[in-house]
């Protein structure tokens, strides 16, 4: 299932990484992709038998952040916001982002702590600050909502 906003990515003859038992990252070459429903099926270069592809189903092939397209200012890549803590505007943390789900034109973040679910619409008006050095968001003050 591709988790990226660009599926273009899973092209015959692109690399792709994934880690394989015993922890190793190795990367891949794509032979050749195919849509099935809402999934890709790849091969990959090198692997020719059915024992040695089912040592890769349902693993995550992801690309190294080096490859990855820049994206504007203020814009993210889910990768990027999903375990980042969470801090309400007076300092509380509220938890991890555990999830993130589009809901018309922006994603909600599903906020996960202390025994309590927030769903946290990334807008400009709830998202005070994203700082990916530090680990964390800021919310601005929602009244009603979190208190």
């Amino acid at each position: 299932m591709p988790l990226t906003d660009n599926p273009e990515r899973f092209v015959p003859g692109g690399t792709v990484w994934m880690s394989v038992p015993g922890g190793v990252e190795a990367a891949y070459t794509i032979g050749s992709v195919r849509g099935q429903k809402d999934k890709l099926v790849i091969s990959l270069s090198g692997i020719t038998s059915a024992e040695e592809a089912g040592k890769f189903r349902d693993r995550e092939m992801f690309v190294p952040d080096s490859e990855v397209p820049p994206l504007p200012e203020g814009e993210y890549y889910q990768y990027q916001i999903i375990g980042l803590d969470v801090y309400y505007y007076d300092g509380r943390l509220l938890g991890k982002v555990k999830d993130i789900f589009p809901a018309g034109e922006r994603d909600v973040y599903v906020v996960a702590g202390a025994g309590t679910e927030y769903m946290v619409p990334a807008t400009p008006e709830t998202v005070r600050e994203v700082d990916l050095k530090a680990g964390r968001i800021t919310l601005y003050r929602m009244e009603g909502y979190i208190e």
